[in-house]
């Protein structure tokens, strides 16, 4: 969403609707669909927000078996985190939990107003932390590969060729 023309570059590549402000719409539209989920706790919040992780899921790996020139989606900012396995599994694996959450709604603000204040810190932490696995897992494990440092598949914002 702040850095919307890597994603512009990548649906550009595959074919598909692009533009700045088309990729950031759509980010405002997950990032509504996140806090939504946070407050209200409904299935509809997480059945949209695992139609979001599947079709992210679809893309990364239709990227990778096209080799499109994807260096990165721009979700954390000016980091390139270019499209790998670990954005397929944590993809597939939101788009799992979400959809246990469809199923089975915990209600309004992750039903933290109905914890113990120790409780309700050991939750926000365990959420912290998670988020700041989930950030390793997606743009510095990637980084550490051995071999040259170049994304699978790279495309500058404009388009005008390979980036490291």
């Amino acid at each position: 969403m702040f850095s919307p023309d890597a994603a512009s570059g990548a649906l550009r590549a595959a074919g598909l609707p692009h533009g700045r402000v088309l990729v950031r719409g759509a980010g405002l539209v997950e990032v509504l669909i996140g806090v939504g989920g946070i407050v209200l706790g409904s299935s509809l919040m997480a059945f949209s927000a695992a139609a979001f992780y599947a079709g992210f899921a679809w893309f990364v790996l239709h990227a990778m078996r096209h080799r499109l020139p994807v260096s990165s989606c721009g979700c954390f900012g000016s980091a390139d985190t270019p499209p790998s396995l670990n954005h397929v599994i944590v993809n597939v694996g939101a788009v799992v939990m979400l959809s246990f959450a469809g199923f089975f709604p915990i209600g309004p603000w992750s039903g933290i107003d109905q914890l113990t204040p120790g409780l309700a810190v050991a939750f926000i932490a365990f959420t912290a932390i998670t988020i700041y696995i989930l950030y390793g897992i997606l743009a510095v494990l990637p980084l550490l590969r051995p071999g040259p440092k170049e994304p699978i598949v790279g495309i500058s914002p404009t388009g005008s060729g390979a980036s490291l």
